[in-house]
């Protein structure tokens, strides 16, 4: 079918591969009207079945669904993130390492958020609903609700998948060299708004 993710075979050679369906939601509401959350996958042989869009997933209420998509991501610590899209079929997976510089993006890419919120310094922001929905706003940079992703009330899962990437990002904090003080700090940063996101 063109909008399921074929079955894919993923190499696991560590143990350590973690594999993720994002369902993403499009409704009539104010920006962004694509919304997505998150939810683990198991592999069992080193496959993942394939996955087919679902409504009803909470991304957004479904009254206000009109166009429902489902992509497959595939994350390993230090290695580029593995996206697989709807209507392809399957092909080899292989890992291809991320350079110590590439790895805080690639858990922004799990995610969703978008590259261009680092201009705006996301992390600088308290984590809250889009910009659209709140009343009285005004003019000023996105907050990460204005990427689409969703908060942790959403479903048990969703949360469990945020409050993960925010260890990932400690985690990555702590391997940064204690010279690199700007760099790790933005890093804590980056996890604390996404488990503040969690909690939302």
């Amino acid at each position: 079918m063109p909008d399921s993710v074929a079955e894919q075979t993923i190499p696991n050679p560590d143990g350590d591969v973690r594999v993720f369906r994002v369902d993403f939601e499009e409704g009539e509401r104010p920006e962004p009207r694509t919304r997505h959350c998150l939810s683990p996958l198991v592999l069992v042989d080193l496959k993942v079945p394939a996955q087919f869009p679902q409504r009803g997933v909470g991304a957004l209420p479904l009254s206000e669904v009109r166009k429902t998509s489902v992509v497959v991501r595939a994350y390993r610590r230090g290695y580029k993130l593995f996206e697989a899209k709807p209507g392809g079929a399957a092909e080899p997976w292989r890992w291809e390492p991320a350079y110590r510089g590439e790895q805080e993006a690639v858990i922004e890419q799990l995610l969703g958020i978008p590259p261009e919120f680092a201009k705006y310094e996301w992390w600088e922001t308290i984590a809250r609903k889009p910009l659209a929905e709140l009343a009285g706003s005004r003019p000023c940079p996105p907050f990460l609700g204005d990427s689409g992703l969703m908060p942790g009330s959403v479903s048990p899962v969703h949360r469990h998948v945020l409050l993960y990437a925010a260890d990932e990002f400690t985690d990555l904090s702590r391997r940064t060299a204690w010279a690199e003080k700007e760099r790790r700090g933005r890093l804590e940063k980056k996890a604390e708004q996404i488990r503040r996101w969690a909690d939302e």
